[in-house]
């Protein structure tokens, strides 16, 4: 029996030194990358000359595929991803009981939003010539807000995706797709005009910089037998 302690709580130990050794490298790497483009842009520094590559401004028609590419970054606005989160926050309340999780979404959404119009304030970035006459494009442009809340959505949903002894391959499927979707909104933000590159690229740690701090938080206000 002693033994069997003895291995559950070394278990036990090394998930959690896993898991502060992840997220704390997590939120060390990608700060430190966000105010590294954050700074270059203030300071007009090779970042802002990267921006100017008009092999990165303009994209071609390719039909369909732009609709298609301009629905997903459509869907990823204001209303998109107010509709997204609320159904991750009720399948989350609902499905599984996870009052927790389901309020980490609302709260992470929420200061996400706030974060990202203060950083818009404080770098004071205008957005590309001509980005004026987009219907979705208004304000600042630095950091990308479509971008970095589907980050965080997607990152939500993949940090309290559940795990299935049946079907192992459904979180890294998850990813996957996460990753591409954003990766799709990120390159029709810059092809449209309404971002420049650097924008989408800082939107990205920015959001991963904040599902940090959520998982950091979400484990130290966790009870103490749902820490392993």
């Amino acid at each position: 029996m002693r033994r069997i302690f003895s291995s559950t709580h070394s278990a036990e130990a090394e998930s959690t030194r896993n898991f502060w050794r992840r997220w704390l490298a997590a939120l060390g790497l990608t700060a430190t990358c966000f105010l590294a483009i954050a700074y270059s842009v203030k300071a007009g520094g090779p970042i802002s000359r990267m921006d100017q590559w008009e092999v990165l401004r303009s994209a071609p028609d390719t039909g369909w595929l732009t609709k298609a590419v301009g629905a997903v970054s459509w869907l990823h606005g204001t209303v998109g991803l107010v509709a997204l989160s609320t159904a991750l926050a009720f399948w989350l309340l609902w499905r599984r009981k996870a009052k927790r999780e389901a309020a980490s979404v609302v709260l992470a959404m929420l200061g996400g939003g706030a974060l990202n119009s203060a950083l818009k304030a404080w770098i004071a970035r205008p957005r590309p010539d001509g980005a004026d006459l987009l219907p979705n494009a208004y304000g600042h442009s630095f950091p990308s807000g479509h971008v970095m809340l589907a980050t965080i959505l997607y990152g939500l949903a993949l940090m309290h995706a559940p795990s299935s002894a049946r079907h192992p391959a459904f979180r890294p499927a998850l990813a996957l797709l996460s990753v591409a979707v954003v990766a799709v909104v990120a390159t029709e933000r810059v092809w449209s005009g309404a971002h420049h590159p650097s924008d989408t690229l800082a939107a990205m740690f920015a959001g991963i910089t904040c599902l940090s701090v959520v998982a950091i938080v979400h484990r130290l206000t966790a009870p103490p037998h749902a820490r392993t």
